[in-house]
């Protein structure tokens, strides 16, 4: 008997560590694997045609987990260069990519109008011309957006990327107008928010959870 527990002991400590080795914990009972490491790309020296072939490159690639580092406030042409890259690389699924964007701390105004100025990721309606489109242009690929160190999030930044389940913006302070409507976010947990525009979530039908501890003014 004494030989049959060391025997056990001895299998018990090796299956301990062959699942160490690779990643499992026994503790996890839905032995959820960790998040992939995404693919980075340094931006902060680069101007928008060069990100957008970055970009375009990596999606290519069949990445889905992307990471950008940014200027704090970058042009607004380098968001339309990613948000090219996402809708005119013909592989990428709806609902596929996560997208972290790093050191930028203001998304700006988006401009659904091309007459009006260069689009960030929400719906565009008209070309550059002013001609309306067939039909409009919507950015379907997001399914999560990770701003680690955004305080502004502009008017209509994400308007119509209804795929978009998580938000992560922890230090984000102001969320304009119409900023993530149609969304399918479930739980919106933004601990620094202090101004929350109009509609910034409206018609977000999957939404369960909201916690905006420090909002003073909600539109």
């Amino acid at each position: 008997m004494k030989r049959f527990f060391i025997l056990l002991s001895v299998a018990l400590f090796a299956f301990a560590a062959c699942t160490k080795d690779n990643g499992f914990d026994a503790n996890n009972n839905d032995n959820t694997p960790p998040p992939p490491t995404p693919t980075h790309i340094d931006a902060t020296t680069m101007d928008a045609t060069a990100l957008n072939e970055a970009v375009i490159s990596v999606l290519e690639s069949g990445e889905t987990n992307i990471a950008i580092t940014l200027t704090a406030e970058p042009e607004a042409t380098m968001f339309t260069a990613i948000r090219r890259a996402l809708i005119d690389t013909e592989s990428v699924a709806d609902g596929s990519i996560n997208l972290t964007l790093y050191g930028v701390t203001t998304i700006p105004l988006h401009c659904e109008q091309g007459t009006d100025g260069p689009p960030i990721f929400g719906e565009v309606i008209l070309d550059e011309n002013g001609n309306y489109l067939d039909e409009p242009e919507i950015v379907y690929e997001l399914n999560s957006i990770s701003l680690p160190e955004v305080l502004t999030i502009g008017t209509s930044a994400f308007y119509g990327c209804k795929n978009i389940t998580k938000l992560y913006a922890p230090q984000v302070q102001t969320i304009g107008n119409w900023a993530f409507p149609y969304s399918k976010i479930k739980d919106l947990e933004l601990p620094e928010v202090r101004t929350l525009g109009k509609v910034a979530f409206g018609v977000c039908n999957d939404l369960v959870s909201v916690k905006l501890p420090k909002a003073t003014s909600l539109d």
